[in-house]
C-alpha cells in the first residue's frame, strides 16, 4: 500500500486525472514496474487497472482529486504513506475510519444502500469482542454482518448477533426468503449475490489485518490474545466518534478522513500548486523504488554502494542524482523497519508463492535486528530453512511456513522437523531450539509441538507472525537480547504475544 501510494503520487500528484487516459495508463504502467500488479493483468489498453488501484487509494482515504481543478492530490495520511512513515497506525487508523456513507460508497459505480450508516471495521470489532459471538466466519460476514449491519446502535448489534447465532444454529434455512433479492443491487444480479458478498467479506478480513487486532485462520478471525484492551479503547475512539460529513463533496471529505494519528486538521493550500521541479521528480521517483525494496528487505541506515547501483538502474537516473535524492528522502532505518514488517507480514500469509522469499527475510532478521549468525539453507535437500548461530555457544533451526490461513503442521512437517533435529543434534551439542515461524497457528499446534519436544528431546516452539513481529520490534529498541530470544523459543508450545510483553517487561 505505501508503494502504490508513493507511485501513485509520482504519476499523478497535482495533475488532472479523470479522464486522462495517458495518465491512467501510466500509472498502471508504474504499477506494474514496481511489481505492484502482475504484468499482463490488464483487462483492457485503457488503463482501467490504474483507475482501479487509483479508487481502491480514494476508498481508504489516501487520494482525492479536488472538485475545483480535476487534479490528483494525496490526503495527509497519503503523505506520510508515501514519505515512508511507519505504515502500520496508518492503515490500521483508515481501516477503522472506514465508513458509509462517503464519496466512494455514494459514486455511481458503486451506490451503497443510505440505510448504512456506520464504520463497518468498528462493527466487526465490537462482534468480536462480544463473547456471544467470539469469532466470526467468511460467510457470517458476508451473509448476516453486511447485509444486518447498518447503524452503531445496541439494538442493531444485538439484531446481528442474533442473526450470526442463528445462522451457526440452522445455516441457510435461518436466512430470509427473499435474501436474493432483498439484499441484491439494483445492478447486481441475485444469482450472484453470495459470490459478491464473499469477495466484499474477505476484504474486509484482509484489512482488518491491518489493524494488528486480530488473527485469521482458514475463513474465521478472531481478536489477537493480549489485545482486546487496546481494540476496546479502539472501538471506543472510532465508533464513539460521529461520522464525517459531506460525503458528495470529496475533497472536504477525505481530507478529514484522510488525517493521520497526531493530526487533527490539513490546512493546506492545494490552490497555488505548481509543477514539480526535476529535483522533486527524482526525489519521487526514488522513493518509490526505495519503498518497494523495503518491502522484502531491511536497508540499513548507509546503503551500501551495491544499493546505490541498484537504486540507480530501477530509476534510470544517475548515480550521483540518485545519491543526493537518498540524501534527501532515504528514511531512517526505524521507520524503513516498519516499511519491511508490514511487507513480511504479507509474505508470511502468501502461501506458496512468496516461500522462499519468506525464508530469506527471517534469514536478514536474525542478522540485522536480533545480531546472529543465520545462514539460509533452504533448498539444500533435507535441511530447515534456517540456522542461526549465538557466538558458538547455542544453535537454532527454523522452518518458515509461508501460509494464508492459520498453519496446522501436518504430520510431513512434523517428521521432516524430527528429522532435522536429529540430524543437527548429531553433528553438535549446540542445537538447543527449534521453531516454526507462520501468519498464524491452528487449534492442535501445541500437542503437535509437544510431541517433537518429547521425541527429540529438544525443546522448540511456534511463533505467529503478529507475536514476532512484536518480538522484532522489541529487539529493535533494545529490549529483547539473544538470551531472551532462546528462552522465548524454547517455551515447548505457541508463543503468545502475552509471553512477549512478559519478556520485555521482565
Amino acid at each position: 500500500m505505501p508503494q502504490s501510494v508513493a507511485a501513485l503520487r509520482e504519476v499523478a500528484y497535482g495533475r488532472p486525472w479523470s479522464g486522462s487516459r495517458e495518465l491512467h495508463i501510466a500509472f498502471e504502467e508504474v504499477l506494474e514496474r514496481e511489481s505492484i500488479k502482475r504484468q499482463g493483468d490488464r483487462r483492457d489498453a485503457g488503463g482501467s487497472g490504474g483507475r482501479t488501484h487509483a479508487s481502491l487509494l480514494r476508498s481508504l482515504g489516501l487520494a482525492f482529486e479536488r472538485e475545483a481543478d480535476e487534479r490528483m492530490y494525496l490526503t495527509l495520511a497519503g503523505e506520510a504513506l508515501a514519505d515512508g512513515e511507519p505504515p502500520a497506525p496508518i492503515l490500521g487508523n483508515q481501516v477503522l475510519k472506514y465508513q458509509f456513507p462517503s464519496p466512494y460508497s455514494v459514486g455511481r459505480n458503486v451506490d451503497v444502500d443510505r440505510r448504512f450508516q456506520l464504520r463497518p471495521m468498528v462493527l466487526l470489532l465490537r462482534l468480536l469482542l462480544d463473547d456471544r459471538v467470539g469469532y466470526l466466519a467468511q460467510e457470517e460476514i458476508a451473509l448476516r454482518v453486511i447485509t444486518l449491519g447498518d447503524r452503531h446502535t445496541v439494538a442493531g448489534r444485538d439484531k446481528v448477533v442474533e442473526a450470526i447465532l442463528q445462522y451457526r444454529e440452522d445455516g441457510d434455512s435461518s436466512l430470509e426468503p427473499d435474501f436474493s433479492t432483498r439484499f441484491c443491487s439494483n445492478r447486481g444480479r441475485p444469482d450472484r449475490l453470495r459470490e459478491a458478498l464473499a469477495d466484499i467479506a474477505n476484504t474486509a478480513m484482509n484489512w482488518m489485518q491491518h489493524t494488528n487486532l486480530v488473527e485469521r485462520q482458514d475463513d474465521q478471525i478472531w481478536i489477537t490474545p493480549g489485545r482486546e484492551t487496546l481494540a476496546q479503547e479502539l472501538i471506543e475512539q472510532h465508533g464513539g466518534a460521529a461520522l464525517i460529513p459531506d460525503p458528495q463533496n470529496e475533497e472536504k471529505f477525505q481530507r478529514r478522513y484522510g488525517l493521520p494519528p497526531g493530526r487533527s486538521k490539513d490546512t493546506r493550500n492545494l490552490s497555488g500548486s505548481r509543477a514539480l521541479s526535476r529535483e522533486e521528480a527524482i526525489d519521487l521517483r526514488v522513493q518509490t523504488v526505495v519503498l518497494g525494496i523495503a518491502r522484502t528487505e531491511m536497508i540499513v541506515a548507509v546503503p551500501p554502494a551495491e544499493f546505490l547501483e541498484r537504486v540507480s538502474a530501477s530509476t534510470g537516473f544517475s548515480p550521483a542524482s540518485v545519491s543526493a535524492a537518498l540524501g534527501r528522502v532515504m528514511p531512517d532505518r526505524s521507520r524503513t523497519l516498519d516499511q519491511f514488517l508490514l511487507g513480511y507480514a504479507e509474505m508470511a500469509r502468501s502461501s506458496r508463492e512468496r516461500a522462499r522469499d519468506f525464508e530469506l527475510a527471517t534469514t536478514d532478521v536474525f542478522k540485522r535486528v536480533f545480531e546472529l549468525d543465520a545462514r539460509h539453507v533452504g533448498g539444500a535437500g533435507r535441511e530447515p530453512d534456517v540456522v542461526v548461530d549465538n557466538n558458538n555457544s547455542w544453535r537454532i533451526i527454523v522452518d518458515t511456513k509461508a501460509h494464508g490461513n492459520g498453519y496446522t503442521l501436518p504430520a510431513s512437517d512434523e517428521r521432516a522437523m524430527k528429522e532435522y533435529v536429529a540430524a543437527y543434534a548429531q553433528k553438535s551439542p549446540k542445537l538447543k531450539a527449534w521453531v516454526f515461524i507462520s501468519s498464524s497457528f491452528g487449534a492442535s499446534i501445541n500437542p503437535r509441538l509437544r510431541k517433537i519436544v518429547d521425541e527429540t528431546g529438544v525443546p522448540g516452539s511456534a511463533v505467529g507472525i503478529t507475536a514476532w513481529i512484536a518480538l522484532i520490534q522489541h529487539a529493535q529498541d533494545g529490549r529483547v537480547d539473544a538470551e531472551m530470544l532462546l528462552a522465548l523459543l524454547s517455551v515447548g508450545r505457541e508463543v503468545t504475544l502475552e509471553d512477549v510483553q512478559r519478556v520485555v517487561v521482565g
